[in-house]
């Protein structure tokens, strides 16, 4: 896949990406977040209202200043972490996994932004009472991001930062879930899809809330390994992943 130098999704702007960047970069500093101060520079988030070709939207505009990642083809200047989050945003929806609607991105120097459509009426699910759910409510949601979870790592692809809060949930008039994962500067291709279910299981069981029950959990990862009787090989993964999440 062609890795642009600079992105505007046309269904939202049509304005030229050099005067459209000096735009963004201008705005006030209104920090949704305490911006990170790491590699020699900075990396924050602002929350806004802007007008677009489909009416006013709410966005996250993230900026960023000599941030980078060291890559193989990269290992000296590196690559804004926001140009890899874009290429990783744009490659998990050419495979049909749920993710940011991106908007905008460009670079100039060591300057680089990123702007996404926000998650309207979306909550992370860390921030999921699982207590204020209903039991079909709960499976539902428990058996459809278990399937995608397992579409991702079929693909060989590990998400590598597979923390509750990094995904994030709807639930529809409808009663269907709508999933989205975000943060996916670490995305990652694995030779090995049982390393990469290994790792995000492991990450994803460790930090998910204590009052998501062993029941629950155990529903989760049957629907994953898609049975209802876990096989040898099975059961001794899920005794891996409980006791890693107890600190054993």
């Amino acid at each position: 896949m062609k890795k642009p130098a600079s992105f505007v999704n046309n269904a939202f702007w049509s304005d030229d990406p050099v005067s459209k960047f000096d735009q963004l970069w201008a705005l006030p500093h209104n920090w949704f977040d305490k911006p990170n101060k790491a590699r020699g520079g900075w990396s924050g988030v602002t929350q806004n209202s802007m007008h677009s070709l489909q009416g006013d939207i709410n966005v996250f505009i993230k900026r960023q200043q000599n941030y980078v990642s060291r890559t193989l083809l990269h290992p000296f200047s590196g690559v804004p972490t926001f140009e890899k989050e874009l290429n990783n945003i744009l490659l998990l929806k050419t495979i049909d996994i749920p993710t940011l609607e991106p908007i905008f991105f460009g670079k100039q120097a060591d300057k680089a932004i990123l702007v996404t459509k926000a998650l309207d009426g979306y909550s992370s699910l860390d921030n999921i009472d699982p207590d204020s759910l209903s039991a079909p409510e709960k499976r539902s949601l428990l058996a459809k991001l278990a399937r995608l979870t397992r579409k991702m790592h079929k693909l060989h692809y590990m998400h590598n930062c597979f923390y509750p809060k990094h995904i994030f949930v709807k639930l529809r008039d409808n009663g269907e879930w709508s999933i989205r994962l975000i943060d996916l500067e670490k995305l990652r291709w694995r030779f090995s899809a049982y390393f990469a279910m290994k790792r995000d299981l492991s990450t994803f069981n460790r930090h998910a809330d204590k009052r998501w029950t062993i029941k629950d959990r155990l529903y989760f990862f049957k629907n994953y390994r898609q049975t209802n009787s876990l096989s040898a090989r099975d059961k001794r993964l899920w005794l891996r992943l409980t006791n890693k999440s107890q600190g054993g």
